[in-house]
């Protein structure tokens, strides 16, 4: 089967340009970013949306255990992606006021 990404071989941390004959490695990442307006957040700011998110889970207690499991099971996996998402800004070298 062919994909678009079939030229790679061997290394899976090599990215498809610097796979590319004639590629240059550079630096792209080595700086923070700037977004065009910038917003300055806060850890109040955080926390405001931390406290919002759990209470927002909490309107759909209930006892039965199938919807507990289910709504533990989305809980989780959106506090995961939210890990996952400061992991990938820091790797980028966003700045830590993108990244509050």
């Amino acid at each position: 089967m062919h994909s678009e990404n079939s030229e790679f071989m061997g290394n899976t941390d090599e990215t498809r340009d610097s796979a590319q004959p004639g590629a240059v490695e550079t630096d792209a990442y080595s700086a923070p970013v700037q977004t065009a307006h910038e917003y300055l957040a806060t850890e109040e700011d955080l926390q405001y949306f931390k406290n919002w998110f759990s209470d927002y889970v909490a309107t759909f207690a209930s006892e039965d255990p199938d919807i507990k499991i289910n709504i533990d099971l989305k809980r989780d996996h959106t506090l995961r992606v939210c890990r996952a998402s400061r992991e990938i800004g820091l790797d980028l070298n966003l700045s830590q006021n993108v990244l509050c």
